[in-house]
């Protein structure tokens, strides 16, 4: 029962930050069609085929921090199609690269990472889009600069 969880869980995150994000993308242009396709493969080749191997650590950006930058680039900027295809490409590098990076156990870790999260979580539900895209943005921009020093629990 465990493992078909894990396939479950590995498919809605498929569907969610892989599928669904890269219609963000989709125009007319064949080769803006060609660069979903791109993104929605390396999603699949992150669920699929990075398991790090090191406990608490992924292998290769997780797709919901290249898809919380994608979405919410795309509604600060008005759905700026040359400005989403080159962040595209760099999530779509950051996903399939062979670098580490940490769980983001936030909630197991240290009181004033909980209260930032808690903060995030008020201002999604309680303030308008550009204040909660710009959160969000921070959120996964920093998960990417900074793994170790923000988003382990060994600080």
């Amino acid at each position: 029962m465990l493992r078909s969880g894990a396939k479950l869980d590995d498919f809605a995150d498929f569907t969610t930050f892989g599928i669904a994000t890269s219609l963000l993308l989709r125009t007319t242009d064949l080769m803006d069609n060609i660069l979903c396709v791109c993104y929605v493969l390396s999603v699949f080749v992150r669920l699929c085929f990075y398991t790090s191997g090191v406990p608490f650590m992924y292998r290769g950006l997780p797709c919901i921090y290249s898809s919380g930058i994608l979405a919410s680039a795309s509604l600060l900027s008005g759905g700026n199609v040359p400005m989403l295809r080159i962040i595209t490409v760099a999530m779509i590098l950051f996903m399939i690269s062979q670098s580490f990076y940490p769980h983001d156990r936030v909630l197991e870790s240290q009181a004033w990472k909980k209260a930032v999260y808690a903060g995030g979580v008020a201002m999604v539900f309680c303030s308008s889009f550009p204040p909660a895209c710009v959160y969000y943005l921070l959120w996964s921009v920093s998960y990417i600069l900074f793994p170790t020093s923000l988003w382990s629990n060994k600080v």
